[in-house]
């Protein structure tokens, strides 16, 4: 068996230039978002997709329809980003300020169980649930996963059985390919430079 998924964060978002929590809440691209993602199409020109999956969040649908045009996307909220519960959209500063010593332990450790949220192994699960559902579709296929940084990372972690090789850019498009029972990194974080 030969798979191959290709990863494609979102664009910038008001969020990463806020530097707020977007989470689950529907932050929409910046114009600079919005560039990145339509100049990110060439890296996909050469590219068959069997088909193309995308987080419910506007930020991952607009990146979508920018820069896979010729894809028509099945939307899931299973691939969302990670719900971050009252934190979402503080700055971790106003987090810090309400919740204090209790915020910034938690935070460390991707945890926002105690704020309402998810902590990773839950992002993880439920990442893990959405791929054993769609991957048995394409054996012997490609597709994409539009979607979000903490999404992605608790996807690649689920597929390997370790962390990637560190975080996502807006608009990074990341490789995994499987062979066999094996899953690799071929391309990790790879974007179009504006």
């Amino acid at each position: 068996m030969y798979q191959t998924i290709y990863f494609l964060r979102h664009g910038e978002a008001e969020s990463n230039v806020g530097g707020f929590f977007g989470g689950q809440c529907d932050v929409p691209l910046t114009e600079k978002g919005r560039m990145q993602a339509a100049a990110t199409a060439p890296l996909f020109a050469d590219v068959k997709l069997d088909k193309v999956y995308c987080s419910t969040l506007s930020r991952a649908m607009d990146t979508a329809a920018l820069a896979l045009p010729g894809y028509t996307p099945e939307y899931s909220d299973e691939i969302c980003e990670m719900n971050v519960g009252e934190a979402v959209l503080k700055t971790p500063a106003q987090c810090a300020a309400l919740w204090g010593e209790e915020f910034t332990k938690n935070r460390a450790v991707g945890n926002f169980v105690p704020f309402g949220g998810e902590n990773l192994d839950m992002l993880e699960a439920r990442m893990g649930k959405f791929l054993e559902r769609v991957l048995p579709e394409h054996e012997d296929g490609s597709i994409c996963i539009v979607s979000h940084g903490g999404a992605i990372s608790a996807a690649t972690r689920y597929l390997l059985g370790r962390h990637p090789i560190g975080g996502m850019e807006n608009c990074g498009v990341s490789v995994l390919v499987r062979t066999g029972d094996k899953w690799i990194i071929k391309k990790w974080n790879a974007t179009y430079r504006l």
